[in-house]
Parts: structure tokens; C-alpha cells; sequence
């Protein structure tokens, strides 16, 4: 109650505040994933957070339509996988070494395969 003094919360200040730093992630892992069902994200979902734990760092759904809004507007950009029902971005951010993130990704992609939760997946390469 004492972080925030002002008149019932309209005009303040902030007089202390905290601040919780994490290191880089040394990798960083990218794939997309397409499913034909809504609920087969959510199963993704679940299998992603128990094989990858806080590593997880995003998982975001979009539908047919949206990204077909995207190869509209932007023919140029180049598309990894054919359009489905549900598009899955996965990311995992790891401190760990990038052979062992790696496997740590692709397994959890095959198990996914594998339940029948996604169709088709695309990893993210960057060659330099």
C-alpha cells in the first residue's frame, strides 16, 4: 500500500518497484504446426508445458483465415507449410546447449505426431 501515493488512485506516484531479470536464453527454437481441430491445440498445449516446462516460451493459434489474410497481403513472404484448419507457433527458449534443445524440441514434436495432435510441422532454420 505504500508503493503508490496519490488521490484515490486518478494522479500518483510510484515510489518503489521491483524488478525481476532473467538471463538470455542461449537458444531458441521456432517451429509451426498444423492441426485440423481446435482441441487438438490444446492437447499441444499440455504436451508442449509438460515436455518443455518454463522453457516454453510460445504458443500462439491462428486459424485458416487469418493467415490467408497474411498470403494476401504479402505474397512475397514465403509460406513454410500448406494452409489448415488451425496454424500452431511454438517457441522454446533454453539456457540449456543447442544440441541438447534441439532434440529436446523435435522430440516433443514426434510425441505430437505421434498422439495424432498435429499434421504436418515446419521447424525455423537461420543459416548464417
Amino acid at each position: 500500500r505504500d508503493l503508490f501515493i496519490g488521490s484515490e488512485g486518478t494522479l500518483g506516484v510510484i515510489t518503489a518497484a521491483t524488478l525481476e531479470l532473467y538471463p538470455q536464453p542461449g537458444t531458441v527454437s521456432t517451429a509451426l504446426a498444423t492441426l485440423e481441430w481446435l482441441d487438438e491445440a490444446v492437447g499441444f498445449l499440455e504436451l508442449a508445458r509438460s515436455r518443455l516446462g518454463a522453457a516454453l516460451t510460445g504458443f500462439e493459434v491462428m486459424n485458416r483465415f487469418s493467415l490467408e489474410l497474411v498470403r494476401r497481403h504479402f505474397p512475397q513472404l514465403q509460406q513454410p507449410l500448406p494452409g489448415a484448419a488451425w496454424t500452431v507457433l511454438l517457441e522454446q527458449s533454453s539456457s540449456d546447449g543447442a544440441e541438447e534443445a534441439a532434440q529436446r524440441f523435435e522430440d516433443l514434436l514426434a510425441a505430437a505426431f505421434e498422439k495424432g495432435l498435429i499434421a504436418d510441422a515446419a521447424v525455423a532454420a537461420s543459416f548464417e
